[in-house]
């Protein structure tokens, strides 16, 4: 029986290998989309379409589907497959007729198989009862870092140095903030790009004297090729954004917005606006990046406030993690008017520092920093002394995504790659989506850059 069923397959693949070399080279450039070829028989919509089973019930993204039936039609351009309960569109690779051939897309999640033939207003819908069961791969590792220090190289070569935030440019490189102050070039700003590390600037004795963040612009902004930087002084007038040019290598700093203890920098994904904050009073502003004219948008009603921002990708919420005061507020931003709206405590409690999942205000952090949102709304962040890193829905409903909280493991912290619900972190600060789609943790005290593949 197995071997019949092994024959079977193997037929299946031998009939639509030639498609698939085909559809490999067509589609070289744009792997994700599904291959569409207008040569080929379309099915024959006075015949009955039928499906009557698919291989395998299960797997991951990459798995290769096999779907089994009658009536096809060779032209995938009439095909179109999805899979999981969020009804995530495969890659059609090709068709025989019976067989089609198709690749599970990311983050397709457990669900039907569904099957749509035609086009237009002329399609027919055919469901797999038996549900197909996802498999989400994940994995903690180590790109870059070995041990404290400065020293650029190869990725495998080069130290790092308490590395606390993380951002990426329009080319994929990175950019990591070492958390550092005075003249003495402790902190810095390094790069990681084609498997090099170098660095880009060291705290001096100019303006530029403690970096806590860094941002770029996004899309095709002209602006995109400028580097914001969150310059952290506690005197008046002194630079709390500069700029870094690419033109100019980002070699040079030059300041551009004027106060003090500014721990942060950011920029609205859709309306490419520049915001900062002061930690004093927990003062956000928007500047005006032509006239550098200030705005205050918010404050957060006390003394000595350290936090962050993140924007959703559409622009419209804001959500505002606060370091030192163990919670995330949420609140929406008016695209039209400029101004945030409806801002509230989202997850976790102002000054109760712990670990507990759950929703909403009954959930606990302990010093959470960096924040990085997915194109589904959620909203993960890293914590400093819980070693982990959390998920948040846009509903409030917070679980661990990665590490071994105290609570958890009586460990204070670590260092273990791996499963991420194995691996651990010593005190992460900084947290990014890179072009791949995964999670970059700033790994502060373990000087390392880690990577959470995330489907």
């Amino acid at each position: 029986m197995i071997r019949n069923r092994r024959r079977e397959i193997w037929r299946a693949i031998s009939s639509l290998l030639l498609l698939s070399v085909v559809a490999f080279f067509c589609n070289c450039n744009d792997e994700m989309k599904p291959y569409e070829s207008s040569e080929g028989i379309p099915p024959d919509f006075n015949k009955p379409i039928e499906i009557t089973s698919y291989f395998p019930d299960s797997g991951g993204i990459g798995t290769q589907l096999i779907i089994r039936g009658s009536n096809f039609g060779t032209d995938t351009s009439y095909i179109k497959v999805t899979v999981g309960r969020n009804d995530k569109r495969a890659r059609v690779i090709g068709s025989n007729g019976s067989v089609i051939y198709a690749i599970v897309p990311v983050r397709a999640d457990t669900g039907n198989v569904k099957v749509h033939i035609g086009k237009g207003n002329n399609i027919k819908e055919l469901v797999f009862t038996d549900k197909f069961k996802y498999i989400f791969k994940q994995n903690v590792t180590t790109i870059a870092g070995t041990k404290e220090g400065t020293t650029d190289g190869t990725i495998a070569e080069a130290t790092l140095r308490y590395p606390q935030w993380i951002a990426f440019d329009n080319d994929g490189a990175m950019y990591i903030v070492e958390r550092g102050e005075g003249t003495n070039g402790e902190g810095g700003i390094r790069k990681i790009y084609n498997g090099m590390i170098s660095t880009l600037i060291r705290s001096n004795s100019g303006p530029f004297r403690r970096p806590r963040a860094v941002c770029f612009a996004y899309g095709t902004d002209p602006a995109c090729d400028t580097m914001y930087v969150a310059n952290d002084q506690n005197y008046d007038n002194c630079m709390a954004v500069g700029v870094m040019l690419r033109k100019n290598g980002f070699l040079n700093v030059k300041s551009v917005v004027q106060n003090k203890q500014n721990n942060h920098v950011a920029v609205n994904p859709v309306t490419n606006e520049l915001f900062y904050n002061r930690y004093t009073h927990g003062t956000f502003f928007r500047v005006d990046k032509k006239t550098y004219e200030q705005t205050e948008l918010f404050d957060l009603d006390g003394d000595n406030i350290e936090f962050s921002t993140i924007f959703s990708r559409d622009g419209k919420t804001i959500y505002v993690i606060v370091k030192n005061k163990h919670y995330i507020l949420k609140g929406d931003y008016n695209l039209s008017t400029r101004k945030i709206e409806n801002l509230a405590p989202f997850v976790g409690k102002k000054d109760a520092a712990a670990y507990v999942n759950g929703i909403g205000e009954e959930t606990r952090f302990n010093q959470p920093c960096q924040g990085a949102v997915d194109d589904e709304g959620n909203l993960f962040v890293v914590e400093q002394q819980n070693h982990c890193v959390r998920k948040i829905t846009p509903d409030g409903v917070v679980t661990l995504w990665a590490g071994t909280p105290v609570v958890q493991t009586g460990d204070r912290w670590g260092y273990l790659d791996g499963e991420p619900l194995k691996a651990k972190f010593r005190d992460p600060e900084g947290l990014a989506f890179g072009p791949d789609g995964a999670l970059y943790v700033a790994d502060m005290n373990n000087h390392r850059i880690r990577k959470i593949l995330v489907e």
